[in-house]
């Protein structure tokens, strides 16, 4: 099957492809989440850009993958074809969530995120700031949590305010049917109707004001992760400029170097080969007959 030989063709290739100690790769997780790992060079994350540093051997929690011991299978399997991992998490997701609408709370920050179309990024982030405290807890002890506290901070508050939101719409409807049901009950007079009124205004006044509150929370909460996101990309940039200069710099070195060594034998070549020509002069002359210098 041609699926079976180019999969036994790749793998062969792994070897020669990522051969040098340090190089950065891109890996695809289960999820189809994107992450960064070093081949050939024992690495950790660094906390503040997220990105693989070099360890020494034997650091603690250090990770160090050999492609060229590792070893490598394939299975070629036939079944329904999708174009990438990102589409077949989609239907898995679209199935299970179209089925029981309910795990929207709980899974449709997960969906989200195998979405392709423009802002399901932060429609992804909006659906997690959503998820109930338990399973905030879980991501958290996964280390999967918001690493800014002022984010995280602002993202309970939000959570905080739409509940309180929520209560107090049902408290107001909840009023309104109630009076309501005494006003058909007992006929009230003018007196209480103007109370019910003057009641409602204030609780739609509350509403607004709630509104208005919570759109300014989550505005900020907006920005501040669209800073964070900007100060990591760029100490980002700054840690692969850093790495890649160090790259060139030693490859450089090891060019100078090869250079010197090569200038070195070409050196002693040349004087080997004078003093082979001196011995040569040498020893022809040392054949040469001595000139005739007998009496006539």
């Amino acid at each position: 099957m041609t699926q079976t030989y180019e999969a036994r063709v790749v793998i062969d290739l792994l070897r020669i492809l990522f051969d040098r100690p340090g190089r950065i790769a891109q890996v695809l997780g289960q999820d189809n989440k994107r992450s960064l790992v070093m081949v050939n060079q024992p690495f950790t994350m660094d906390p503040r850009t997220k990105r693989p540093v070099a360890a020494p051997q034997g650091a603690p929690k250090a990770k160090h993958y050999q492609i060229a011991k590792g070893k490598y299978g394939y299975v070629v399997e036939v079944g329904k074809s999708y174009q990438s991992r990102m589409q077949q998490g989609s239907d898995a997701f679209g199935q299970l969530l179209s089925g029981n609408p309910e795990l929207i709370a709980i899974l449709g920050d997960l969906w989200m995120q195998f979405q392709d179309f423009p802002g399901h990024t932060e429609a992804a982030k909006r659906l997690k700031a959503m998820l109930p405290p338990p399973i905030k807890a879980l991501d958290a002890d996964e280390g999967q949590a918001d690493p800014a506290e002022a984010l995280a901070a602002a993202q309970q508050q939000i959570a905080q305010m739409e509940q309180a939101l929520q209560e107090l719409q049902q408290a107001v409807e909840t009023d309104r049917v109630k009076q309501q049901g005494e006003m058909q009950r007992a006929q009230v007079d003018n007196e209480t109707k103007y109370r019910i009124a003057v009641l409602n205004a204030e609780n739609d006044l509350r509403i607004e004001k709630m509104k208005a509150d919570l759109a300014l929370a989550k505005a900020a909460a907006d920005l501040e992760a669209s800073r964070q996101d900007a100060a990591r990309e760029a100490v980002a940039r700054e840690d692969e400029q850093r790495h890649e200069m160090a790259l060139a710099s030693a490859d450089a070195a090891h060019e100078e170097r090869a250079a010197e060594r090569a200038a070195e034998a070409a050196a002693a070549q040349a004087d080997r080969a004078h003093e082979q020509g001196l011995e040569s002069a040498e020893h022809a002359a040392a054949l040469a007959p001595e000139p005739d210098s007998g009496d006539e």
